[in-house]
């Protein structure tokens, strides 16, 4: 194991990242450290296919910007739609016909011949 030691690190940056420990239920040392090798342990070509949808009434709808901005500053490739509506279930039963869509040619299934 090495040690590292960054300096000048942008304090939106650290913020995120307290955030992010937080969620995760772990310290800031270990979110830094996670995020540090997923960085470099996964080729751009094995990074997941994100679409990101949401309402434009939808009481996440700044959170949902928020990572949107974090995705472009990484530049890490995204979908992202907003739409009319909220945080309900018309919404989603809708964008899952679109993810179901969009990831069927990335798990390998096809479409039956009544679609």
């Amino acid at each position: 194991m090495a040690d590292i030691i960054v300096r000048k690190l942008d304090s939106a940056v650290v913020e995120r990242l307290k955030s992010r420990a937080a969620l995760h239920g772990q310290s800031l040392e270990q979110e830094v450290r996670d995020t540090l090798t997923a960085s470099v342990k996964l080729k751009p070509e094995e990074r997941p296919q994100l679409y990101i949808s949401t309402g434009s009434e939808d009481f996440l709808l700044e959170e949902n910007r928020e990572f949107i901005r974090l995705l472009s500053e990484l530049k890490v490739p995204y979908e992202y739609r907003e739409f009319p509506g909220k945080h309900e279930w018309t919404v989603w039963d809708r964008e899952i016909q679109v993810v179901l869509a969009l990831q069927a040619p990335v798990i390998g299934a096809q479409r039956s011949a009544a679609e």
